[in-house]
């Protein structure tokens, strides 16, 4: 054998070697992931049953159980398989990703519906967010889903044998994927960019008005951190995907994923919970995200006066109004 063939053979060797490391640093960053999310919904079961499980069925509800149960499918089910699975093929591992990525894109577009729709809330159901939020929404989950489709659809893989089976723990190899991956990060970093600033506006007013800082705590500092989180994720997976070698397309994706559903969750149940503290509304489920419990502490006088509908029951919501914070009762 030559020099030249002796060359060649080491590197595919140290390519071989290299690919290896790259596959058992993502499925380390995978359990990492699924173990925050189990963790944290262990944290939070007790508040969920109490909050959500007992109350009424509406949009909200539903809302909330899908994005925080998916990930038990997407994240937890799929992926234990596809990493440890044995005796799959190219096909078979093609499929469970497909499967895995488009789950995992739509439980974070419900969970990105939910802190959307907390914004609306906060500027009072204005009108003209109404129409802009929306198209917003779409705006950037439309790209997303086709950027989705078009990085699934370019996964190549090959079977490892038996023997590096027992090594990896997975028969799915990934040879080739599309960089055009990094193009759903940006667009969600789009989004969040917006969603947070929209948070930031009516946050500042509220924190020149002061009143109850619990609330402003629940409602406004912890959805503005919880918008630096996501965005700062977002970041890290465009400069993974941009700079290190190929391999690494999925490092912070499970992660991302997980964090995404465990915050929209906290958003909902910390208003509530809140709510609750304070005897604000009734104990049941009422809708968490559009009505917003406010302080009995606010002058009357300046609550406006718009009523509506939610389970026939009474409680206080959040106004973002002439760039003051005031209370309104909804009925």
């Amino acid at each position: 054998m030559d020099a030249q063939a002796i060359q060649a053979a080491q590197r595919q060797l140290q390519s071989l070697i290299d690919g290896l490391f790259r596959v058992q640093l993502v499925t380390s960053f995978d359990l990492i992931a699924i173990s925050i999310y189990m963790f944290d919904w262990l944290a939070t079961f007790e508040m969920e049953v109490e909050l959500v499980w007992k109350s009424n069925w509406n949009f909200m509800k539903v809302l909330f159980l899908l994005q925080r149960y998916l990930p038990f499918v997407d994240s937890t089910g799929l992926i234990l398989y596809i990493k440890f699975g044995s005796n799959l093929n190219t096909v078979t591992c093609k499929r469970l990703y497909t499967a895995s990525g488009y789950m995992m894109a739509t439980g974070t577009a419900l969970a990105e519906l939910i802190l959307t729709l907390r914004v609306w809330a906060v500027w009072h159901r204005d009108r003209k967010l109404m129409v802009l939020l929306p198209m917003l929404y779409v705006g950037c989950w439309a790209p997303i889903m086709y950027f989705m489709y078009r990085f699934l659809t370019s996964l190549q893989f090959v079977t490892l044998p038996g023997s590096l089976h027992y090594v990896l723990g997975t028969d799915c190899f990934i040879v080739e994927a599309d960089r055009i991956f990094a193009m759903v990060w940006v667009m969600l970093m789009v989004l969040q960019a917006c969603i947070l600033i929209l948070m930031l506006i009516p946050g500042y007013h509220a924190y020149r008005a002061g009143g109850d800082s619990a609330l402003y705590n629940t409602i406004y500092r912890d959805g503005s951190i919880y918008y630096l989180y996501l965005f700062a994720l977002s970041t890290i997976n465009i400069i993974v995907i941009r700079v290190l070698p190929h391999g690494y397309e999925n490092l912070f994706t499970g992660i991302e994923r997980c964090v995404h559903s465990m915050l929209s969750s906290r958003v909902l149940l910390h208003i509530r919970s809140h709510a609750r503290r304070q005897e604000f509304g009734a104990p049941h489920w009422a809708d968490g995200v559009t009505d917003l419990p406010f302080s009995e502490d606010s002058d009357p006088s300046s609550s406006s006066a718009r009523f509506d509908t939610v389970s026939g029951q009474s409680y206080r919501s959040i106004v973002i109004q002439r760039t003051q914070v005031t209370s309104e009762k909804v009925i």
